[in-house]
């Protein structure tokens, strides 16, 4: 029995040996020296390379393909995928831009810069941000300017966020959220209006960096380099109070800044600045996977060495897997999930959807005709109830964790509230 518990042992230490990241095939399939833009559009993930080439792949970066069309004649700057559209920040010229999409991995572009503003230097659009806002809602930003529309929207409408400067914005379960020189802001009306968060737990006139949402029951914001640079703060109540992590202080080198940050289920990742001049090794990054953040220096085992002393530019999963650019396109499986289950309902000949499952406030309900809706516990107490036509939203804020029934003309779903 000893022997055989000994082989297991071995055969598992050297099967989880392998390295942290793992090389996709984008480079090398678009052809270039290195890559310059990367995203996805739900499972789709899309490349461009130094030489404006754009590849994709439909199964999480396994195999890529480089479609027949010719490089586009405006240089790549960004991608962003939102809802079905992939979007692009293309380079007119020295100072123009223009914002582009695609709907069929890129073979046709649609321009989208109506309404967006001019740049004061030339007449040409600025080069924005661009964040999906969830419920169809596109966001597009730079440091001292934000507009938004939703899908379908002839154009870019105005709002006013920060009179002095964006830094980050993201959606979190449907409330949208904004950093910058002043403090936290949030948006209940999808962009319309914004109000200045009363926060706890963070330093007075914090100024903070970068925003992430687990999409689920965390929220995280990062200290500027005014601030320190180093402390990723944590809220479990949509930002309402804040607690420091143990983010500070893994890396003691100069300018050991915090960067881009990405949070799936309990998983949470933050770039590092590098040592100023240090091209030997691979870009640092802190990750954690507990419940209760808890960092740890990440592994950058795989990552290409001697190239460029600058930091991970982002992070994003599709699924399990996780994906970040640095020269190459690179995944690595972490062990989250990184699912929402959708909850399928069978009503006569209709089919209803609910999601997330597991949720943590907002509901997402899609049905083609009325139906009369109840939210159940597990004695059969009714806690919710209403009518509704067509998709619609149900907000399950004032429930407590645990296992509730979603009943809609008389047919049911287990919901775990989180």
């Amino acid at each position: 029995m000893k022997i055989y518990i000994l082989t297991i042992f071995t055969f598992f230490w050297l099967s989880s040996s392998a390295q942290f990241w793992n090389t996709t095939p984008a480079l090398s399939t678009a052809g270039g020296s290195y890559l310059v833009a990367a995203h996805h559009v739900k499972s789709s993930i899309y490349v461009v390379d130094n030489n404006q080439i754009f590849a994709y792949s439909k199964d999480k970066g396994v195999t890529w393909t480089r479609p027949s069309t010719t490089a586009s004649s405006n240089a790549y700057v960004s991608l962003m995928g939102v809802g079905d559209r992939l979007y692009a920040v293309k380079k007119l010229n020295t100072y123009d831009f223009t914002l582009e999409y695609t709907t069929d991995d890129g073979a046709t572009w649609i321009t989208d810069t109506v309404g967006l503003p001019l740049n004061n230097t030339k007449t040409g659009k600025r080069s924005l941000n661009i964040r999906d806002m969830g419920n169809d809602y596109i966001l597009a930003f730079d440091a001292n300017t934000a507009v938004y529309k939703k899908i379908g929207d002839a154009s870019w409408s105005n709002t006013i966020i920060d009179p002095i400067v964006n830094v980050d914005v993201i959606n979190h379960k449907g409330t949208w959220l904004a950093t910058g020189a002043q403090g936290l802001k949030t948006s209940a009306n999808n962009g319309s209006t914004w109000v200045t968060l009363n926060t706890t737990g963070l330093p007075a006139n914090f100024l903070g960096y970068k925003l992430a949402s687990n999409k689920r029951n965390k929220l995280y914001i990062t200290s500027g380099p005014q601030s320190g640079g180093q402390i990723i703060y944590i809220s479990q109540d949509e930002g309402k109070t804040w607690n420091a992590t143990n983010s500070a202080g893994l890396y003691t080198h100069f300018g050991a800044n915090l960067g881009a940050i990405h949070a799936v289920d309990d998983y949470v990742i933050a770039a590092i600045s590098p040592a100023i001049g240090d091209i030997k090794t691979p870009p640092p990054f802190i990750a954690s996977t507990a419940s209760t953040p808890d960092f740890e220096v990440g592994d950058s085992s795989g990552l290409i060495r001697g190239s460029t002393n600058t930091m991970l530019p982002f992070f994003f999963n599709v699924d399990n897997r996780l994906f970040t650019m640095f020269w190459h396109l690179y995944s690595s499986e972490p062990g989250f999930e990184g699912k929402e289950t959708t909850s399928i309902i069978k009503i006569n000949a209709q089919i209803a959807k609910a999601y997330p499952n597991p949720i943590a406030d907002m509901l997402q309900i899609e049905i083609s005709q009325p139906n009369n809706w109840k939210i159940i516990n597990n004695i059969g107490a009714e806690l919710l109830s209403g009518n509704a036509l067509g998709n619609f939203e149900l907000s399950l804020s004032s429930l407590k964790p645990g296992v509730y029934y979603l009943h809609i003309n008389g047919q049911t779903q287990k919901l775990i509230k989180l």
